[in-house]
């Protein structure tokens, strides 16, 4: 694919919010769906760099500024094409990229980044570049097929939620899954995010049922982060509605704020 090319912002999550990959915190944090939205941001930062050497699969990639990747990440590779010019007066507008394949992130270094090539459409070189990309595809799915009527109620508001506020934030477009499903069959999203809702803890409100996080990279289904919290319920408000009607009360300024 090819793409015309014209002539970070930090956001600061609480990390303690996960569990760790594949430890689970023995008291999940208390939050809202927007806090599991903001965390889910949080994991896409504006990274970009260069490929310094590649060996076979194997590729070293330089990145500039702060890097805030997790391993798992899929980068897109591009490479610097012919310059475009304006129909009329011939003045060079900008450059064509050619996508060259897909990088997936495996060791996380403070100024580097080291991982693989897969999916490749041409052979990456030195000098290619890695990126993030603007809009990140991400499917929502519910995790276990065999639930309760009120689980999926509750999974299905959870989602319309979270799809709500991750849209808002421009960074990501948003498909849901009805139904669970395996992150080698989503199409059309690079990340896939397994939800399950899971009973209270004793020491957590009775209507205050937790909340569970997989997501994984569609491309080869590297676990990227897991996260399990306690959704808060308001004094007014029952639980399902909360999740139906939040908003963002402090969405990330990731561009020109909406009228």
């Amino acid at each position: 694919m090819r793409t015309r090319i014209g002539g970070t912002l930090a956001w600061t999550v609480a990390c303690f919010l996960f569990s760790g990959l594949g430890v689970r915190a023995q008291t999940p944090p208390s939050g809202s769906v927007d806090d599991l939205a903001r965390v889910v941001w949080s994991y896409f930062p504006r990274a970009e760099g260069k490929i310094d050497a590649v060996e076979g699969e194997a590729v070293v990639a330089r990145m500039t500024g702060p890097l805030g990747l997790a391993t798992g990440m899929i980068l897109t590779v591009t490479r610097t094409g012919e310059p475009f010019y304006h129909p009329i007066t011939g003045v060079a507008l900008g450059h064509f990229e050619d996508e060259v394949a897909a990088f997936e992130v495996q060791a996380v270094h403070p100024d580097r980044v080291t991982g693989r090539i897969v999916h490749p459409k041409q052979v990456a070189m030195p000098g290619d570049t890695v990126r993030l990309p603007t809009r990140i595809a991400v499917a929502l799915a519910p995790e276990a097929l065999a639930r309760e009527a009120s689980v999926v109620r509750q999974e299905e508001a959870i989602m319309r939620a979270l799809d709500a506020t991750l849209s808002a934030t421009g960074r990501f477009q948003v498909r849901r899954y009805a139904t669970p499903t395996a992150w080698d069959r989503v199409q059309d999203a690079a990340y896939l995010i397994a939800l399950s809702v899971t009973p209270p803890l004793a020491t957590s409100p009775a209507d205050a049922p937790g909340v569970a996080l997989q997501m994984r990279n569609t491309r080869t289904g590297a676990v990227i982060a897991m996260l399990q919290m306690t959704l808060a319920a308001s004094e007014n408000d029952s639980v399902l509605e909360r999740w139906a009607h939040q908003r963002l009360q402090e969405p990330p300024q990731l561009g020109p704020a909406s009228p």
